[in-house]
């Protein structure tokens, strides 16, 4: 059974690396470009990850994982629509990869017990 409380929860922290992450990575980018993408990428990885651990920790790991790091992600889209656009194609492999990495952290959390 899915443990929708679970899903939101990790959702939110998730959403919160996200943005925070980025915002971030946009301060350091007009200081230094390349330091910048490579912050934004640790940030791309770091939310899904954050919202699968923590999702996992009641229900079945991989799918509570998976939900709450696409769900992390659909809750950018709006920012991210506000801003130059989101190509069609970046959004769909941005959710694919935000399903991948928050079933892998969910389930190597619920494998090794941790929390």
């Amino acid at each position: 059974m899915i443990d929708v409380a679970g899903v939101f929860r990790g959702a939110s922290r998730g959403f919160s690396v996200l943005l925070v992450g980025e915002l971030v990575a946009i301060v350091v980018g007009l200081v230094s470009g390349p330091v910048g993408g490579v912050v934004f990428a640790l940030t791309a990885a770091a939310g899904p990850v954050t919202a699968g651990i923590l999702a996992a920790q009641s229900g079945p790991p991989v799918i509570q994982g998976a939900s709450a790091a696409v769900l992390a992600y659909v809750l950018t889209v709006p920012l991210r629509l506000a801003g130059p656009g989101l190509p069609a194609s970046e959004a769909v492999f941005s959710v694919v990869v935000a399903a991948v990495l928050g079933a892998v952290a969910g389930r190597m959390t619920r494998r090794t017990g941790g929390s």
